[in-house]
């Protein structure tokens, strides 16, 4: 499957933030083609080595996209948390921690336009 998005990052209009729904989001990420990389992680769960296992950790979960938005309380950041690996944060709050997961560089992003004026 060959994305339908050229660029990266992928800066989406400001009505984005304005989603409610998990539905909503969904068809966005259809439509984007993106869709793919969320179910790839779902799909990767994998067993932690170690004693991480009896301490309550028992899974590592892959990250998948990460959304940045303008404001800490958009409706957006509600119905995109029950995405697996999916993580949203307000411009302000962006580290490289979240750009590059275990310093792997490269993850893809979504940036909201009003977002990304304020980065």
């Amino acid at each position: 499957d060959e994305a339908k998005t050229k660029e990266l990052p992928i800066i989406v209009e400001e009505k984005f933030e304005s989603l409610k729904k998990a539905k909503e989001v969904a068809k966005a990420f259809e439509n984007l083609g993106i869709m793919q990389d969320i179910e790839r992680a779902r799909e990767k769960r994998q067993k932690r080595a170690g004693k991480g296992k009896r301490r309550g950790r028992r899974y590592k979960k892959r990250k998948s996209i990460l959304v940045i938005v303008s404001k800490p309380k958009v409706p957006v950041i509600k119905a995109v948390r029950n995405f697996e690996g999916v993580d949203v944060v307000p411009a302000k709050l962006v580290n490289a921690e979240l750009l590059a997961p275990g310093a792997r560089a490269g993850r893809l992003s979504i940036i909201t336009e009003p977002a990304l004026k304020e980065l």
